[in-house]
């Protein structure tokens, strides 16, 4: 059997003993045929990634796929569980790590494409942090390495506890790495004092080769260094092992004479993560304040190369040509930063710091995700928070920019939340940084969907911001933004108008009319204008800035499809639907070029595009493009999403569309509760929801039902937004549906007399909202007894007109039947 191998170190050609172990864990492995988990257990030092590695390739033929996951820190984890999906034949393009996680997990369960297989987490920190990252059945095995002891606690799993060698397995790992000139008794002794502990009896075996030194000059050089190492460690901790310390620090002192600028190098690597660290980030260190010789080192390629070799030769760090990586074990940064003074460790940590933050990529768009996320660990592990280098406190705040952007909102709060307390402490609470932190923390809040308090928080920094800084400061106009979108999302369109225009217009006294950050804002007027039912000024505002846009920024821009985008939804509004749609399919086309099919930008615009098509009466072409767009959301994102949630709402419209109403009607239920729970019930956007549910129960018999939705959604549009905004209007239409379809003829026609009235000011006489009023006018008089042929004509050439003679609702006019009206929800 040939198993897929994902992200599997290499084999380690001089493993060594253990075949007990190897043994009893095989046996633990397979003694069922349901899922097993083994933890190996053991402090650090006793070769339990080794003993790991070594089943892994001893056994890889009785597996289908082996996955091998850092389990050190989460982001490692949230990377590898990416890789493992691209393996499994997953779409995990523009989905969050949690439902990649998801995904991956429930493949190994129904074990589809691979049935039997081996995950080994390396490195585990305590169960409660792995436990979501374990699959739930299936026919797998899972290996776990670990120093915490509560492993040995785990109900239902098994466990072995790894240590030391025994004296035989010492004595035939040093013959086997040291010098061929080792006897048997210099090995037995140097197993004795190294503790029989297998990583310091392999660095010791690699030294005494490498340096040709006797071994009895490197027994007395350890006995020094033990005493020493005693001293630096104490109070001593039972998981750092003298010995460890000790041997490697033979090879330490040894290193600082000849290749001081390795010794620097490794210094400034233990202030980083155990993860890989890529050796082109010391591309761009030449201007890091090192010690004369790193600096050396730093500037010539050639003397960097040597500097890693020699830490290689030593077996100082693990050197991964493959990867193109250098990485140290933990008790190797311990032992490395041991006999340090407290000045030179500030002085390497803060190398480390300059290193990160002169490797920022300063690039928030999702392309510059691969290379943010190979910094996270680094950052978390030298705390870059706490240096005082503006640079390095931007890359921090640029890291929690592209977490945000990466969907992974709980990460960014959780780095910024650190980052802020500390920078409140240290830099004040009005510190640029620390009010730029406190923006990101609301954001993070809000796609969390912590709604309230992120618009608190978003509020009261904005305040700061401008009393601090001024209004042109490049934190206060993302922070204007943020505010903006804050109120429109606590359904405040009215608001969320008067402040956008505001900080529109001083930003057009500010950086003129043709300034990006201007033509930002000038957007945002457009979709302002919209929500707050004037489609007609939108259409204008996003016509003018679209011109500009394309001036400034070219065709191509996401921020022209945007705006592109934004035109199609207020040429719909104001009642253009086949305008509307060929700008809308113009859009995703455009998104298919720059982002794939399957991207979020383009799968939101599909959706909007479903919306236009069943408005000119496409029908089963609406249905085919909101039913992918909701799939391929649900499938990326989960049931919760805001994009989940709009795609849902929109495709239940395209199921009554085509006569799945009973479908329909329980994705617009689900759908709906979900959406109360993200904007809160009185949102218009949730009251609009209501509405076009209520359409659905009425084409299901259940007028009654779909009349007390109604009554409740115009109280509250007419509250929210005024009584004569198209949702208001839209909704008054279906309320007199209700009325007319439960028997209350007189009622429906006040209501659609009133209705017909406020259409025609407000919209127009060709305006589809106002033809659907007209016609249900003409219901009520004819059934009533009033004879109103001729109106019934008139309204029947202005249907063909405006919405095509081939249309359904133009076909359906001479059967004298009402016309529904459904709200149109923009995504937010």
């Amino acid at each position: 059997m040939n198993a897929v191998w994902v992200q599997v170190p290499r084999r380690n050609t001089a493993f060594t003993g253990r075949e007990e172990l190897l043994s009893a864990l095989r046996s633990q492995l397979v003694k069922d045929q349901r899922q097993v988990i083994t933890a190996l257990n053991g402090m650090s030092g006793v070769g339990k990634t080794e003993l790991a590695k070594e089943y892994l390739y001893r056994y890889a033929e009785d597996y289908d796929l082996i996955c091998w996951f850092p389990a050190g820190h989460s982001n490692q984890l949230r990377e590898a569980f990416a890789s493992l999906a691209a393996r499994l034949g997953l779409d995990s393009v523009g989905a969050g790590s949690e439902h990649v996680i998801q995904d991956v997990l429930e493949a190994l369960r129904r074990g589809v494409p691979f049935g039997c297989w081996l995950l080994v987490f390396d490195n585990a920190q305590s169960r409660e942090e792995l436990e979501q990252y374990l699959p739930v059945g299936g026919e797998g095995h899972v290996i776990i390495t670990s120093r915490d002891s509560s492993w040995t606690r785990r109900g239902g799993d098994t466990f072995l506890s790894v240590r030391e060698f025994t004296r035989a397995e010492s004595i035939e790992l040093l013959k086997r790495r040291g010098p061929t000139s080792l006897t048997e008794d210099e090995a037995d002794r140097l197993a004795e004092e190294l503790g029989d502990l297998p990583l310091a009896l392999n660095q010791a075996a690699v030294w005494l080769h490498e340096s040709g030194m006797d071994p009895d000059e490197y027994l007395r050089q350890f006995a020094e260094k033990s005493t020493e190492m005693i001293q630096l460690l104490s109070p001593v901790d039972p998981d750092y092992p003298v010995p460890v310390a000790a041997a490697w620090n033979v090879s330490l002192d040894r290193l600082a004479t000849t290749n001081p600028a390795a010794l620097q190098l490794l210094q400034l690597c233990s202030f980083l993560a155990t993860a890989p660290i890529p050796r082109s980030l010391f591309k761009f260190a030449r201007q890091i304040d090192a010690p004369p010789e790193l600096r050396e080192a730093l500037a010539e390629p050639a003397r960097l190369g040597m500097a890693i070799r020699d830490i290689g030769r030593n077996s100082l760090a693990h050197i991964s040509h493959r990867n193109d990586t250098v990485s140290l074990h933990r008790l190797v940064q311990r032992a490395v930063q041991a006999p340090m003074s407290d000045e030179e460790r500030e002085v390497m940590r803060h190398c480390a710091h300059q290193l990160l933050g002169h490797n920022d990529p300063q690039d928030s768009t999702i392309a510059a995700l691969p290379q943010y996320a190979r910094l996270v660990p680094h950052v978390w592990a030298c705390e870059a928070w706490n240096c005082e280098d503006p640079w390095v406190r931007a890359l921090v705040i640029q890291m929690v920019r592209i977490a945000l952007n990466g969907g992974e909102a709980d990460e960014a709060e959780r780095l910024a939340s650190v980052a802020f307390a500390w920078w409140r402490r240290t830099l004040g609470e009005e510190h640029r940084n620390t009010l730029d932190m406190a923006l990101q923390i609301s954001k993070a809040m809000r796609d969390q969907g912590k709604l309230e308090s992120a618009r608190e928080l978003c509020g009261s920094t904005l305040h700061a911001l401008r009393r601090v800084h001024g209004e042109q400061a490049p934190e206060v106009l993302e922070a204007e933004a943020e505010h903006v979108r804050n109120l429109r999302l606590a359904g405040r369109f009215k608001d969320s108008l008067l402040e956008s225009v505001d900080i529109y217009h001083k930003r057009v006294r500010a950086f003129g009319e043709d300034d990006p950050l201007t033509l930002s804002m000038a957007h945002n007027v457009g979709y302002s204008l919209l929500l707050s039912g004037d489609p007609q000024a939108s259409v204008n505002r996003y016509q003018d800035t679209l011109e500009r846009r394309e001036g400034v920024l070219g065709q191509d821009d996401p921020r022209v499809v945007a705006t592109v985008n934004g035109l199609a939804e207020a040429t719909m509004e104001l009642g253009r639907y086949r305008e509307a749609e060929r700008i809308q399919t113009d859009v995703v086309r455009r998104c298919v070029q720059v982002q794939g099919e399957d991207g979020v930008g383009t799968l939101s615009n599909e959706a909007m595009l479903a919306v236009t098509r069943r408005r000119i009466g496409d029908h089963n072409g609406a249905f085919a493009l909101s039913e992918r767009a909701w799939q391929r959301f649900l499938a990326k994102q989960g049931v919760d999403s805001s994009d989940t949630l709009y795609a849902a709402l929109v495709h239940a419209l395209s199921l009554s569309a085509v006569n799945r109403n009973d479908e329909a009607l329980e994705l617009a239920e689900v759908s709906g509760e979900r959406y109360v729970k993200l904007l809160g019930e009185e949102h218009p956007h949730v009251v609009a929801a209501s509405v076009n549910r209520g359409i659905i129960l009425r084409r299901l018999g259940r007028a009654l039902e779909a009349k007390d939705l109604d009554e409740r959604a115009l109280t509250l549009l007419q509250e929210r937004l005024g009584s004569h905004h198209p949702s208001t209007l839209a909704c008054r239409v279906n309320l007199a549906n209700d009325h007319f379809l439960t028997g209350d003829v007189d009622r429906a026609r006040e209501l659609d007399e009133v209705t017909t009235q406020a259409c025609r000011t407000e919209l127009g006489d060709r305006h589809p909202l106002t033809l659907v009023a007209r016609r249900n006018l003409l219901v009520d008089l004819n059934t009533q007894g009033e004879d109103v042929s001729v109106e019934f004509e008139a309204v029947e050439t202005a249907y063909r007109d405006v919405m095509g003679p081939e249309h359904p609702a133009t076909l359906s006019i001479r059967q004298t039947v009402r016309g529904d009206a459904d709200i149109f929800l923009t995504q937010m």
